[in-house]
């Protein structure tokens, strides 16, 4: 009668030994998965942060531009009121000449006129 009973637990045993097996094996390719997984991941992660460090360059550089470009806008816009100011110095003195060679004519004139008898 002993034999049946101690037969009993040993197939109890075994078969809770290849349960406990076969959960092990399937821990094991779960954990297989999850560390081609997270591996995957960092790979994608290594290289989101290179594409993020060149468009960081990238920006950075544009903004470099920018600034630059920024800089030769102002000296220009310098340059543009410098030649305006000269261009209305310029339109001044060009009515004061007009002004005075019209006075010298209308003198000329009067001086022939006297001359002529006139």
């Amino acid at each position: 009668m002993m034999e049946p009973l101690l037969f009993h637990e040993y197939k109890t045993a075994d078969r809770l030994f290849t349960r406990q097996e076969n959960e092990n094996l399937s821990y094991l390719r779960e954990q297989e998965e999850l560390e081609a997984s997270l591996e995957s991941i960092q790979r994608s992660y290594s290289v989101t942060q290179e594409e993020l460090q060149k468009f960081r360059d990238t920006q950075q550089g544009m903004d470099e531009e920018y600034a630059t470009l920024q800089g030769k806008l102002g000296e220009l816009t310098g340059q543009i009121e410098v030649a305006r100011l000269k261009e209305a110095n310029m339109t001044a003195e060009l009515q004061e000449g007009e002004a005075q060679l019209s006075a010298w004519k209308q003198e000329l004139q009067r001086k022939r006129n006297i001359v002529n008898g006139i």
